[in-house]
C-alpha cells in the first residue's frame, strides 16, 4: 500500500526585529535568534522542533531578512539554502505570504501551507500538531483559509480577536478579525465566549491563496509572479531584489484575511505565548515560589522582588532595593525600567537610536 504523499509546507516568518525586547534584542541578533525560555534552543529553533513532529526537514522554510540568512543557517543547519528566503527589503507579511505560497505550488500544486511567526512558544506540542493536522484534513475536502484561534483566558489588549460562529464541529466560520481593542472591548470579548486570540498562524492550499490574491490583490500578485523560481524552489535572487521594493508593505491580515469570505478558525489550548515584551516573560517564567525571574550566571540580590534580570556577559549583577523592573544587560546597552512602564520600551529604543545612533539597536 501506498504511503500518502506529504504536501504540507511550513514557513516561519522569521523577519522582525523584536524591539520590545530591546536591549537583548537588536537589529544584528533580533528576539527569535535568542534562548529566552529553554536554556538550549532559541525561539526559531524550538518552533523549527515543534513543526518537524508534522512534516520532513525539506519541508520547512524561512522568510526572513537578508541581514538574518547567515543566523538563520546557523541555528537552523538542517535546512538547504534555498528553504531560507532572504526578503531584500521590509515588506510585511503580505507580500511574504504570497512569495512564499509562489514557491510551494511550484514544488506542489497540491500543497498544503501553514504560515507561523518564529518567536511564539507552545506547551503542548502534541495537542497543537493535533489543530494543525485538522487544518489540513479540513483543507483536503475545502476551500478557504484556516485559522488557529486562541481560547482567551483574559481581557488581553496586546493581541488582536477573531470573532466566530458556534457550531457542532470546528472549524468554526470567522465572522470578523478584530485589532488590538481597549480594556473594556476586551472585556465584553471575554464574558461573550464568541472570541478568540489570534494567533498569527494561517493555512491554505496553495492553489486557492494564489487565485485569491488575484482577485483581492492584483498589482502584488503581477509583479511576483514574474520572479523565477526553478523547479528545486530557488527564487531567482536578482528578480527579487528587482522586484520586491515596488510592493506595497501591508499585512496579509489587511490585504487578505479581513476581506475573504471563506475563513475558518480553529480553537485551541495547548499552551501558546507569543512572548511579546519583556513583562509576558516574566509572567510566562515565573514560579509560584519565585519572587523574580534571573537569567544570569553570578547575581546577588538584597530587598528585590518581582523582578526580570538577565545579563549573558557572565558579569556578576548586584541589585538592592527594587520591586517590578526588568533589568537587562546587552553588549551595547544596560536597560533598568518599570515592568508598569513596558509600553514604553519601543519608544525607548528609537530614542536610544536617535541620541547614540543604530549602533545601540
Amino acid at each position: 500500500m501506498n504511503k500518502k504523499k506529504n504536501s504540507t509546507y511550513i514557513y516561519i516568518m522569521a523577519g522582525g526585529i523584536g524591539s520590545r525586547f530591546w536591549p537583548a534584542s537588536h537589529s544584528g541578533h533580533p528576539k527569535q535568534f535568542h534562548r529566552l525560555i529553554d536554556k538550549d534552543r532559541s525561539l526559531i529553533q524550538s518552533t523549527y522542533d515543534r513543526f518537524r513532529k508534522l512534516v520532513p526537514a525539506s519541508h520547512i522554510f524561512v522568510i526572513t531578512s537578508e541581514a538574518y540568512v547567515e543566523l538563520t543557517a546557523e541555528h537552523l543547519p538542517e535546512l538547504a539554502p534555498h528553504q531560507i528566503i532572504a526578503e531584500p527589503c521590509m515588506r510585511n507579511t503580505a507580500p511574504a505570504t504570497l512569495l512564499g505560497t509562489l514557491v510551494a505550488h511550484r514544488l506542489d500544486p497540491e500543497a498544503t501551507l501553514i504560515f507561523t511567526p518564529a518567536d511564539h512558544t507552545i506547551e503542548l506540542v502534541d495537542r497543537f500538531v493535533d489543530r494543525l493536522r485538522q487544518g489540513v484534513e479540513f483543507l483536503d475536502a475545502h476551500d478557504g483559509i484556516v485559522t488557529l484561534g486562541i481560547q482567551a483566558t483574559e481581557p488581553h489588549t496586546g493581541y488582536g480577536y477573531i470573532h466566530y460562529l458556534k457550531a457542532d464541529t470546528s472549524p468554526y466560520e470567522v465572522v470578523s478579525f478584530k485589532e488590538k481593542p481597549q480594556k473594556s472591548v476586551a472585556e465584553q470579548y471575554l464574558l461573550s465566549g464568541d472570541y478568540l486570540w489570534n494567533s498569527g498562524i494561517f493555512m491554505w492550499k496553495a492553489a486557492y491563496f494564489i487565485d485569491l490574491f488575484k482577485k483581492l490583490g492584483p498589482e502584488m500578485y503581477a509583479i511576483l509572479k514574474n520572479i523565477y523560481i526553478d523547479d528545486s524552489g530557488t527564487i531567482s535572487s536578482s528578480d527579487l531584489r528587482i522586484n520586491y521594493p515596488k510592493l506595497e508593505s501591508i499585512s496579509v491580515d489587511y490585504m487578505i484575511m479581513e476581506r475573504a469570505s471563506d475563513v475558518y478558525t480553529i480553537p485551541g489550548d495547548f499552551g501558546w505565548s507569543d512572548i511579546g515584551n519583556w513583562r509576558a516573560l516574566y509572567g510566562y517564567l515565573k514560579a509560584a515560589d519565585q519572587t523574580n525571574v534571573i537569567q544570569a550566571d553570578k547575581y546577588l540580590l538584597r530587598e528585590t522582588n518581582n523582578c526580570l534580570i538577565r545579563s549573558t556577559s557572565g558579569k556578576a549583577i548586584i541589585v538592592k532595593g527594587l520591586d517590578n523592573y526588568c533589568i537587562v544587560e546587552s553588549e551595547k546597552a544596560i536597560l533598568i525600567y518599570p515592568m508598569d512602564s513596558e509600553q514604553e520600551i519601543k519608544q525607548i529604543r528609537n530614542e536610544v537610536a536617535k541620541q547614540f545612533g543604530d549602533d545601540y539597536v
